[in-house]
């Protein structure tokens, strides 16, 4: 167990109305190494779940009740968001490579190897070497190398837990598909527990090892990697699979 969050609900206080709910009564455990899929519609609570566990909810977000276990490698906020959009967790005064040097430095990195591994991190997420992307301004870079800097920027933590907020939600289907390739070998290369956001099931098949359905604030279905693939789903599952297909040219179920 990493970390497992027992009958946990959270609000949100809003100016001149009543609090709203975001998650409400939830129960799930993450374990190491493993990738856990949230899906689920707009509203459904998946990005608070992200965030609770991620350590970022915003001050406006008070847990009511329930408690949230954390595993010991996770003292001292062993987690690591990547957003939707990089804009939020990146500067545009800083050069990337700069950056990503600051979290590795604020952990703890020794100063004389961190260009080295700052150099390691861009590689690792997808970004050549030649590209030189840790020289470059972020409006210097496209969405999707942007989206790459914030994984890299995510990993230099040292994280145990990497919370993925629809981070290919903003892309075109090209990189989309490139960016989840790359998850999926940081995944294989290592012991990493990921929490992935989507509100696409196509991002589920041969990556998620579950797969969690939310539906106003709750989980309201789980599905195995193989129950998921061989299509045994409960029905608020099945309405978003089927959605996603029904969206797509000739409802062919797409290979990632």
């Amino acid at each position: 167990m990493l970390v497992r969050c027992s009958d946990v609900s959270v609000s949100y206080r809003l100016q001149r109305q009543d609090a709203v709910k975001a998650l409400d009564g939830v129960t799930c455990t993450l374990r190491r190494g493993e990738v856990v899929g949230v899906l689920g519609r707009s509203g459904s609570g998946k990005s608070t779940l992200g965030g609770l566990l991620a350590g970022v909810l915003p001050v406006s977000a008070r847990m009511s009740s329930g408690e949230v276990e954390w595993a010991p490698e996770m003292a001292g906020g062993r987690a690591a968001l990547v957003p939707q959009n990089p804009a939020a967790v990146l500067s545009p005064f800083l050069q990337c490579g700069e950056q990503v040097k600051d979290i590795l430095l604020a952990h703890g990195n020794p100063v004389e190897s961190a260009g080295e591994q700052v150099r390691a991190l861009f590689l690792e997420a997808g970004l050549p070497e030649e590209r030189r992307a840790d020289l470059a301004w972020p409006h210097e870079l496209s969405g999707g190398e942007l989206q790459r800097v914030a994984v890299a920027r995510a990993l230099a933590m040292g994280p145990s837990l990497l919370v993925a907020d629809e981070a290919t939600s903003a892309l075109d289907p090209i990189h989309a598909a490139s960016l989840l390739r790359c998850m999926k070998r940081i995944r294989a290369e290592s012991v990493l527990t990921i929490l992935w956001i989507t509100h696409d099931p196509s991002e589920m098949f041969h990556f998620a090892d579950r797969v969690i359905t939310m539906d106003r604030g709750r989980i309201v279905e789980e599905a195995s990697e193989k129950e998921f693939a061989a299509g045994s789903i409960g029905p608020m599952t099945r309405v978003l699979v089927d959605s996603m297909f029904a969206s797509r040219s000739g409802g062919v179920r797409p290979s990632i």
